[in-house]
């Protein structure tokens, strides 16, 4: 099971991510309005050498549609190993909705308590 944090009002999990010989622990923002796997911003995407192969158009919170870059990272989460679709953009690094699902994870964030825990299952 691994315990996730809040900053402020904001829930964050730690989540291994690796490209090429480069593999580190980065907190990710749990957005569970994002509907993708994971969003890094430029700065990541250049320290992990991850090349942006394609655009894709998103629909953001707001209603509004507009395009960023993606490309592919591999994260690794109690175990389990996956090859996921990063989308590159001038953001936190978020976490998303299926990026919790590829991984079977169950999610339990207790607001109240300032706690979280996810366990991949």
């Amino acid at each position: 099971m691994l315990h996730g944090k809040f900053v402020g009002e904001y829930p964050f999990i730690q989540i291994l991510i690796a490209s090429g010989d480069t593999a580190q622990k980065r907190y990710f923002l749990l957005d569970n309005g994002f509907s993708g796997f994971l969003c890094i911003n430029f700065a990541m995407a250049k320290e992990f050498n991850v090349k942006a192969d394609n655009i894709k158009t998103i629909r953001l919170a707001h209603g509004k549609n507009t395009k960023v870059q993606s490309g592919t990272i591999r994260a690794v989460l109690e175990n389990k190993v996956g090859d996921i679709e990063v989308l590159i953009s001038d953001s936190l690094p978020l976490v998303g909705i299926k990026f919790l699902s590829l991984f079977g994870c169950k999610l339990t964030m207790d607001c109240k308590n300032r706690n979280l825990f996810l366990e991949c299952i």
